[in-house]
């Protein structure tokens, strides 16, 4: 998947499952990693006493080797993006599982 095609379905995926919560601006690159199909990057920092938040999502083009496996990567980052939005802990425990679920129902997608 191009990576304008995966900028194109964060925003089709932030408008429709998130309700447009997340960044517009979110980063997306895609990398070689052999490692991990996807990453959600975080951090706040003070820049002359203004507190900036910085993220990024990164999904493996070596890994994902199809369009559904690229779209459940991005969405499973996107959650880890939500946790970060709604100042919530980034990790696999109840409230991104609750997420992980909700989105099956709804694109019936596997993102765990």
């Amino acid at each position: 998947m191009k990576t304008k095609n995966i900028k194109m379905w964060y925003k089709v995926f932030n408008f429709w499952l998130f309700g447009n919560k997340l960044p517009a601006d979110m980063p997306i690159t895609k990398t070689r990693s052999k490692k991990y199909l996807g990453m959600f990057e975080s951090d706040v920092v003070l820049v002359d006493d203004e507190v900036e938040a910085h993220y990024a999502i990164e999904v493996s083009k070596v890994l994902n080797t199809n369009s559904d496996e690229y779209k459940a990567t991005l969405i499973h980052e996107m959650i880890h993006a939500y946790q970060f939005v709604l100042n919530l802990p980034v990790d696999h425990k109840k409230f991104f599982r609750k997420e992980a679920k909700r989105v099956r129902r709804i694109t019936g997608l596997n993102v765990l």
